[in-house]
């Protein structure tokens, strides 16, 4: 019996040294061989991983940079040493077809990577990530302009490059935004040199029309009244419907590719109105949102509310982002830069410059209120107007280029600019300026009364512009009047042009007009 005791012992013994690592004459036993299950690294010797739950020789081969040690990447199935011999990807070419873009473009990178790594890509157009892929496509959002596009190339090692180019593009609405474009130029692509002022129709409305139209790929001109509706009206000046909103409507509409109609009232809401007149979505802010809709590369809405905030909105009406302004945001408009920055000023006297992602770029302090709305060249250099009496030209980092002192308060008129660079603007003391690129004086023209109807122009060079002495005027290029025609009140609504040339404004006699 006390042999067979003995012996239990001796078996438990074993058992336990076993467990313990222990050989049987009282070494320690090596750690794990290769093929040996494991967990962690710790459960194999020195010189092995645990990899896919077996110790394997350190950095014998991989499949992901997490088979390798510290110091290693997986490359090619082996573990090599991290950025030893890795080496960035080239761009060999950026395509963009076709150019200009209406509606969609082609996206395509030819990159080459002498380790053979596997490259991924993402485009960023307008300052926002689009797509991915060596090949993808960009979905224009109806606006023209100039976006700008940016393709990015990781190798996966840390190794990203970049190329870029731009896209123009166009539109297939002859005015689909408060001043046209992206960059809210004012200049229309439209020979207007036929068109002579004679009076087409008008359609009443049930108060003051200060909003300024915007036209539907179809020829439907859009245009909100101070009776708190949204006005869709044929080509031919008959009513196709009305949207009722719950305030005065002073904001004019912006068209997204898809139709959508999108404007701010009164009653505090932006809203998104079908083409054939229902209700979309609204989004509510804390005050009215007189100032005019601008939409990004991806379809995201940019608008101001008296509540101090600049909303970006997703296209389902969402909230993507607002910045706090420090005052009201009342008529001025969002423009934006190729890189999607956007430009809007506010009641504290700032020109605000905001990153597409919705934080602080930049802001610049003007002398006065600022109503007008800025416009972007094609330097990116951005102009607004302030009620300090000045013209403001600022450089894309915030920096002030010059300024033109005006002879009274720039109010709700903003600025155009015309094909050779030359900036046109209205002021308080009845006068429409034409200032040169430098900031130089070229010419001015007295309509009468306060200008604060923002100019457009057309592709011969006409510009075209309400005034307070109750009229629409047509100046020629070098600042003589080429023709006028009365309206029965004043003008604050800024003219837009139609595909054949025809100009369409409102007036505070409660009319939409359409002259050619």
């Amino acid at each position: 019996m006390i042999r067979q005791i003995k012996l239990l012992i001796s078996l438990m013994v074993i058992m336990i040294m076993t467990v313990l690592g222990c050989s049987f004459g009282g070494s320690p036993a090596s750690k794990n061989n290769s093929g040996v299950s494991c967990t962690v690294n710790s459960d194999c010797s020195a010189g092995q991983i645990c990899q896919n739950g077996s110790c394997v020789t350190q950095n014998a081969g991989c499949t992901t940079n997490a088979d390798c040690s510290s110091g290693y990447v997986c490359q090619n199935g082996s573990c090599v040493t991290q950025n030893a011999t890795n080496t960035s990807p080239v761009i060999n070419s950026i395509s963009i077809t076709p150019i200009p873009v209406v509606t969609t473009a082609n996206l395509s990178c030819n990159a080459s990577d002498t380790d053979g790594d596997t490259l991924t890509y993402t485009w960023n157009i307008g300052g926002i990530d689009i797509a991915t892929g060596a090949n993808a496509t960009w979905t224009s959002p109806g606006i023209p302009g100039n976006y700008s596009a940016v393709v990015s190339v990781d190798d996966g090692h840390g190794n990203v490059i970049t190329g870029g180019t731009y896209i123009t593009a166009t539109s297939n609405s002859p005015w689909p935004k408060f001043h046209y474009n992206l960059q809210s130029t004012g200049l229309s692509p439209v020979d207007t040199s036929s068109t002579t002022g004679t009076f087409n129709w008008s359609y009443p409305t049930g108060s003051y029309v200060n909003s300024s139209p915007a036209i539907g790929t179809d020829g439907t001109i859009y245009v909100g009244s101070w009776d708190h509706h949204l006005y869709a009206i044929y080509p031919n000046g008959g009513l196709k419907w009305s949207y009722t909103t719950g305030g005065p409507i002073q904001s004019s509409p912006a068209i997204g590719a898809d139709g959508t109609i999108y404007v701010g009232s009164n009653d505090n809401n932006l809203y998104a109105i079908t083409m054939n007149g229902g209700l979309k979505w609204s989004y509510t802010t804390g005050s009215w949102v007189s100032s005019s809709p601008a939409i990004g590369a991806d379809g995201t809405i940019y608008v101001g509310s008296q509540d101090d905030n600049l909303y970006a909105l997703n296209p389902n009406g969402s909230l993507k982002w607002s910045y706090a302004t420090s005052a009201a945001i009342q008529s001025s408009s969002p423009a934006l830069g190729s890189d999607g920055t956007i430009y809007i000023g506010a009641e504290d006297g700032k020109l605000y410059a905001i990153y597409p992602n919705g934080t602080l770029k930049w802001s610049f302090q003007t002398g006065g209120l600022i109503y007008s709305s800025p416009a972007v060249g094609p330097d990116g250099t951005i102009f607004i107007g302030s009620e300090d009496y000045n013209l403001y030209a600022i450089n894309p980092n915030g920096q002030l280029k010059w300024t033109y002192p005006t002879g009274n308060m720039i109010q709700f008129s903003s600025p155009a600019l015309g094909s050779d660079g030359t900036i046109y603007i209205g002021a308080e003391d009845g006068k429409l300026y034409a200032i040169y690129p430098n900031g130089t004086f070229k010419w001015s023209y007295t309509v009468g009364w306060g200008v604060n109807s923002s100019p457009a122009i057309g592709a011969d060079g006409t510009i075209y512009v309400g005034g307070g002495a109750n009229g629409l005027y047509a100046i020629t290029p070098n600042g003589t009047l080429k023709w006028s025609y009365g309206t029965g009140s004043w003008v604050y609504s800024s003219p837009v042009i139609g595909t054949d040339g025809t100009i369409y404004v409102g007036s505070e006699d409660y009319k939409l007009y359409a002259i050619h």
